[in-house]
């Protein structure tokens, strides 16, 4: 199930202003991958075929140039605050590995939903909401919170190995066990949690002092 853009956020338990944020950021990307995904189209027009013959890291790398442009402007304020003048290495190199995952799954499958709009949405809500917790977490590090709870929506929409991490309470700096997995927090794929643990997940962290 796509859920729209202002839906998607309005439904989590976060401030205003910063469902706005991540809104706006997702609006970005939203073209971003729009765009992409009508190059490959026009590619498989050319060629006459449904899985074109592309120069991947051409797309990997220009994904990866305007998804950082794109948060550098959502985490400006953040990263003045923990002194910095761009976003983290750390972060950089996981856009990248998440840019490179988006465009080898775009390119490895001739199913029409994989250039959609649709899917455009969805990776776009995603990879805001990743965004989003991680400047989170380390607006809390930076704080001095020494405690983070996991903490679901209650609802139907909640996948099972969520429901059972609702409440689930470790340090700052460890990872919650979801579904056998590692996360510091919801979306972290960093440890190798699969998409069935991150797709359209509406999970918040509490950080506790």
């Amino acid at each position: 199930m796509i859920i729209p853009i202002n839906e998607f956020f309005a439904e989590m338990e976060l401030s205003e202003a910063e469902k706005k944020r991540r809104e706006d950021l997702a609006n970005e990307l939203l073209i971003l991958f729009l765009m992409f995904f009508a190059e490959i189209e026009a590619e498989k027009t050319i060629q006459n075929k449904t899985k074109p013959d592309v120069n991947t890291e051409y797309y990997k790398n220009m994904l990866y140039r305007q998804y950082c442009d794109d948060v550098e402007t959502f985490i400006v304020l953040v990263a003045a605050l923990l002194g910095r003048k761009k976003i983290s290495d750390e972060m950089s190199e996981n856009i990248r590995q998440r840019v490179s995952y988006i465009v080898d799954t775009t390119l490895k499958f001739d199913d029409d939903f994989y250039t959609s709009k649709d899917r455009a949405i969805m990776l776009a809500c995603n990879e805001a909401n990743y965004v989003g917790n991680d400047t989170d977490y380390n607006i809390a590090k930076y704080q001095g919170y020494r405690h983070k709870k996991w903490l679901t929506m209650k609802d139907e929409k909640v996948r099972f190995t969520h429901s059972l991490a609702d409440g689930q309470t470790v340090g700052i700096d460890d990872y919650f066990n979801i579904g056998g997995y590692e996360m510091l927090y919801p979306m972290d794929t960093s440890q190798g949690a699969p998409p069935s643990e991150c797709v359209n997940c509406r999970c918040v962290i509490q950080y506790l002092r």
